[in-house]
This record gives C-alpha cells, sequence and structure tokens, in this order.
C-alpha cells in the first residue's frame, strides 16, 4: 500500500520506497470564507478586511509593530484546540504570523512599502499564546 497521495510520474518508480520514508505527518488546510469567526478561530486573512480577520490578542498585549512603528499585518492564526492533534504541536493555544508591508509578499493593504527582498527580523513576528480566554462577550456581537 503507497503511502503516496497522487501517483509517481515513471521515471520517479524506482524511487518510491526512498521518497515514502520522507513523509512526514501533517494537517491538510482548506480555505472556506466565513465572515463570523470569532477572534480567536484559526484565519487566513483575505484581501477584503473584515472584523473576522483581526486577530486575537491577549488584554493588554500591543499590536505587533516593525521597529519604525508600522503596524504589521496578520497572515495567519491557528487556534491548536481547532485542529487535528499532530505532534510536536500543542493540543490548545493559538500561534500567529504577522508580516509587514512588502510587495514581494504581494502584502498591499497599506502604502506599497520599498521591494525589499532581504526580509529583516523586524519585518515578521510570530506569536505563540500558549492558552486564551473569552475576556469580552461582545466581541462576538
Amino acid at each position: 500500500m503507497s503511502n503516496l497521495k497522487h501517483p509517481l510520474p515513471p521515471i520517479l518508480a524506482p524511487y518510491r520506497d526512498r521518497i515514502e520514508a520522507t513523509i512526514k505527518p501533517y494537517v491538510g488546510i482548506e480555505l472556506v470564507p466565513d465572515d463570523s469567526l470569532t477572534w480567536w478561530s484559526s484565519k487566513f486573512p483575505g484581501e477584503q478586511i473584515s472584523r473576522a480577520d483581526l486577530p486575537y490578542l491577549p488584554k493588554g498585549m500591543s499590536y505587533p509593530q516593525t521597529p519604525e512603528g508600522e503596524y504589521l499585518h496578520l497572515l495567519i492564526q491557528i487556534n491548536f484546540a481547532e485542529a487535528p492533534p499532530l505532534e510536536p504541536f500543542p493540543k490548545q493555544g493559538i500561534l500567529q504570523f504577522f508580516i509587514a508591508n512588502c510587495d514581494y509578499y504581494r502584502i498591499r493593504r497599506k502604502p506599497l512599502a520599498e521591494f525589499n527582498p532581504d526580509l529583516t527580523v523586524g519585518e515578521v513576528r510570530v506569536l505563540l499564546v500558549d492558552s486564551y480566554f473569552y475576556w469580552d462577550d461582545s466581541l462576538n456581537e
């Protein structure tokens, strides 16, 4: 029984065992538009920003910025409580990736930034909120 999801081209067939040995467990992600997402839901914000595209931030936490003070854009938010379990990832908590304006990644929600293929640490942020709570039910209204 093959572990490959798709058939191999004939030229790669002799290497099937070696290729299958490299397969790692993963969770597939299917994007489905949904304007009813909560602050703590898993999400990939789209081109047209809605409240559902805004990230969860613990009360009192500042919104991530570059060293120059420009706000970063939420690239993805994963709520591990909504995801199937996958070792070694946590079973709860929220993982967020933020990115600065950058034409290279087609992030254009503010005026275009200069093209910069050498992104610095200040242009990307990764946050892991290991626990969260529903601190204000009015946020869902």
